[in-house]
């Protein structure tokens, strides 16, 4: 079964893989909402060099945001994911990339 779901034996099975084999009956479904949280470990991104979290409510949309939203760096690369999510990070602040 190994040999089966890691075909490229890279000791790595993905959950949709696993699911298909295991469970085929089930739907395959996603959460509308969900949190999720950022660390940037970028030393010059850390004032006083303490590790900073930051947690934002993503929602996904049923239609997609692109060129709907203005320039977004963070929203670009979670867009990458979930092409349709928007997120409201806590305190209105958009967390760094760099």
């Amino acid at each position: 079964m190994g040999k089966k779901l890691d075909s490229e034996s890279l000791g790595i099975i993905l959950l949709r893989d696993f699911m298909e084999e295991f469970f085929p009956e089930e739907t395959n479904s996603m959460p509308d909402m969900f949190s999720l949280w950022h660390y940037n470990g970028l030393s010059k991104s850390c004032a006083d060099n303490k590790v900073r979290y930051r947690q934002g409510q993503a929602v996904l949309l049923e239609s997609t945001l692109r060129g709907v939203m203005e320039s977004n760096p963070m929203l670009t690369v979670l867009q990458t994911k979930w092409p349709n999510i928007d997120v409201q990070w806590d305190n209105n602040i958009t967390p760094s990339l760099n």
